[in-house]
């Protein structure tokens, strides 16, 4: 007689086993009795739970394919619907918004005006020089259309972080 362990509860069961009299062979059964009653037909619903870790406080650990495991409130649906974690949620606006900066910081010479530095994108910033036509600060609208964008742009010089700081407390005049 051969034994087999439920993936839900981890507890062992019979293959053959005897109901009301009659022997019953369940050697092709995954569960145990006690998860999956004899005749229930509830197996996808069992299925659905054994993919999913439950903690001791009744939270449920998912699994992400990029980023490991995760606590189920650290999930939500993308606009298919489909189940992704926040992280990756979050990730294809990321990368459109860090794309659409680095083709408008290229059309706009691609380093700092004043020191030359171009290593690193995020550090790049667009400076106004005339405040007063400012319609919105382009970091936090990358959003926007590129038309948008770009008009914007045009009324801004392109400098690093720290020249940005140095020309705002007046250290560097332009």
């Amino acid at each position: 007689m051969a034994i087999r362990t439920c993936p839900l509860c981890k507890k062992e069961f019979k293959t053959l086993i005897k109901i009301d009299g009659k022997k019953y062979n369940l050697c092709n059964r995954k569960y145990c009795l006690e998860c999956s009653p004899f005749k229930a037909h509830n197996t996808t619903s069992l299925e659905i739970k054994a993919k999913y870790e439950i903690l001791a406080d009744g939270e449920q650990l998912r699994e992400c394919e990029h980023h490991g495991k995760s606590i189920y409130r650290d999930f939500g649906t993308d606009k298919t619907e489909n189940w992704r974690c926040k992280k990756c949620v979050s990730y294809a606006p990321t990368k459109r918004r860090y794309k659409q900066k680095q083709k408008i910081v290229d059309m706009f010479g691609g380093a700092c005006k004043i020191c030359k530095y171009n290593k690193c994108l995020k550090a790049l910033e667009f400076h106004h020089l005339e405040p007063e036509h400012k319609d919105f600060g382009i970091s936090n609208f990358l959003h926007y259309s590129e038309e948008k964008l770009i008009q914007e742009a045009s009324k801004c010089l392109l400098v690093c972080c720290r020249c940005h700081r140095e020309i705002h407390d007046g250290l560097i005049n332009l």
